[in-house]
């Protein structure tokens, strides 16, 4: 026991010397550790409900949620609009491809893994920023969470308002058209 207490300071007097030991940039390197794990912690307790647990589709509706940091709180909410939209995008119709390749040398296993994600043109009007929330966090960039719904069928009055208000054989008309003029530029 005694032994033990006789220890107890040396241990502690060494480990205290190896951080009074540490360079000025190895202890910058070390803050800035800390308070970057300090920001993500900030951010995950943070995140709101919906966030963390989005709705699911529910026959009526898609949801998605989207996040983004900024100094500029207009560009944090429309990047992480944005962000919702495009998993709106693939989750309504996206298309996934993936390619692995394993290779055998010298007894070692080499293994590459490539997956695409790619979503077609998908019609997102009428969709709701169903809710936003936002925080500053320790740099002082505001971080913006926002949760995007997109009404189906006759929810969507919007859309289909446009629908029955659209004159489709103008429209394919017109397509055609640009579709000309593009290829003869």
């Amino acid at each position: 026991m005694k032994k033990a207490l006789v220890l107890l300071p040396a241990i502690m007097a060494l480990t205290a010397c190896g951080t009074f030991n540490k360079s000025p940039y190895e202890q910058q390197n070390d803050r800035a550790r800390e308070a970057r794990i300090d920001n993500q912690e900030k951010v995950v307790k943070k995140a709101p409900d919906w966030y963390v647990k989005p709705p699911k589709f529910d026959n009526s509706a898609y949801y998605a949620v989207g996040t983004y940091s900024s100094g500029d709180l207009f560009e944090a909410e429309s990047v992480a609009t944005n962000r919702a939209l495009g998993t709106l995008c693939v989750t309504v119709a996206g298309e996934i491809s993936k390619v692995d390749k394993t290779t055998m040398i010298s007894g070692k296993t080499l293994s590459e893994s490539a997956i695409r994600v790619a979503c077609a043109k998908v019609p997102v009007m009428g969709y709701v920023l169903q809710d936003k929330s936002g925080f500053v966090d320790n740099r002082g960039d505001y971080r913006s969470y926002v949760l995007v719904a997109l009404p189906q069928g006759e929810a969507n009055q919007l859309y289909q308002h446009f629908l029955n208000n659209v004159d489709m054989k103008s429209l394919k008309k017109r397509a055609d058209e640009l579709q000309r003029e593009t290829a003869s530029q």
